[in-house]
């Protein structure tokens, strides 16, 4: 199922060859690189998928998944935690921040793609 996914993503050779690669492969993309400007572009564009760093330079992926939750529109994102943090500590953070999966840096873009087909 092709998506529109949000990249919020502070790399922004990594969150641009992402964007690249997601739209070769027919989803719709669009590329943030810092917390209040990732929320701006969810709000506008409504993603069914969020891609989302945890380490950003304002608010942090955290804060960014709560206030996406908090909204009428955010509540049904799927959300993926794309980040280096990957101990049992990080990934309960991110369950309970509202995150749907966690994924750790490399992307294996192969696990990414399993779960684009499983997002609704």
């Amino acid at each position: 199922m092709l998506q529109q996914i949000l990249i919020i993503e502070d790399n922004v050779d990594a969150a641009e060859s992402l964007s690249f690669l997601l739209e070769f492969n027919g989803h719709t993309t669009r590329v943030a690189y810092d917390g209040a400007s990732g929320l701006s572009a969810a709000e506008e564009f409504r993603p069914n998928v969020v891609l989302l760093d945890i380490g950003l330079p304002d608010l942090n992926g955290y804060q960014v998944a709560g206030k996406i939750r908090e909204t009428s529109w955010g509540k049904d994102i799927f959300l993926i935690a794309a980040t280096g943090w990957g101990q049992d500590k990080d990934k309960a953070l991110a369950q309970g921040a509202g995150f749907d999966r966690h994924l750790v840096k490399p992307i294996d873009y192969s696990e990414l793609t399993a779960l684009l087909s499983i997002a609704v």
